[in-house]
């Protein structure tokens, strides 16, 4: 029978549907409005106005993920994330030792990451000893054979 119950509880959930996509989409668009005479702006002026623009914007973002990522139990590696950006925009700065300093600057992220990796008190990423990863089958055939 239409006008039943269950109609009506089928049709409330796309009602709601709309009205929050159309919230979000009105969300969006008052972002394009004011966001993009902004980036325009910095766009004109360009070189080091830009470059520090951009910079303020990369140092939201990150902050942002560095938030999202402790609040789903991981620990990113904040200062790393920073100089990286740094080091990407400082290369298109310099277009012409851009190649030298993305070879030094990924160069000592790494050296840095992978010593603070060995300094770390609690290894996060032990899965195999805490259980969570079994292990492979050929592994534990060999251990089979070997005690045989």
């Amino acid at each position: 029978m239409p006008g039943t119950t269950e109609d009506q509880s089928q049709a409330e959930p796309s009602r709601k549907a709309r009205g929050t996509w159309r919230q979000s989409l009105v969300v969006r668009w008052a972002t394009a409005l004011v966001a993009i005479p902004i980036i325009l702006v910095f766009v004109w002026f360009g070189g080091w106005v830009a470059f520090a623009a951009a910079l303020f914007i990369v140092a939201l973002c990150i902050y942002e993920l560095h938030i999202m990522m402790l609040h789903a139990g991981f620990h990113p590696i904040m200062p790393l994330s920073i100089a990286l950006s740094l080091l990407f925009l400082v290369s298109a700065m310099f277009p012409q030792q851009r190649l030298i300093v993305l070879e030094f600057g990924v160069s000592a992220v790494l050296v840095v990451s992978f010593v603070g990796l060995f300094f770390r008190e609690k290894l996060e990423g032990d899965d195999l000893k805490s259980g969570k990863i079994k292990e492979f089958k050929c592994y534990k055939e060999k251990k089979k054979r070997k005690v045989d």
